[in-house]
């Protein structure tokens, strides 16, 4: 598990297609929105706001279909 004060870039895919709103919850995430799934993009977050997201697509019922470190970060 990376340290909790480092910051890295994240893709989470998650079948479906979320809602813009999700920008307005999370300043630090960015959507592409495709006709079957949607990728969000996490850009220099923590362990606790990596989390955040995860817990709300988990409260949300949204089927997470893939995550990763995105290469090139800390």
């Amino acid at each position: 598990m990376p340290p909790a004060n480092e910051l890295y870039d994240y893709e989470i895919i998650v079948e479906g297609q979320l809602s813009e709103q999700w920008l307005d919850w999370f300043y630090y995430i960015s959507l592409q929105i495709e006709e079957n799934q949607t990728r969000i993009f996490l850009s220099k977050v923590d362990l606790a706001a990596f989390y955040g997201v995860l817990i709300q697509l988990r409260n949300k019922n949204h089927v997470i279909i893939a995550l990763k470190k995105l290469p090139g970060t800390a």
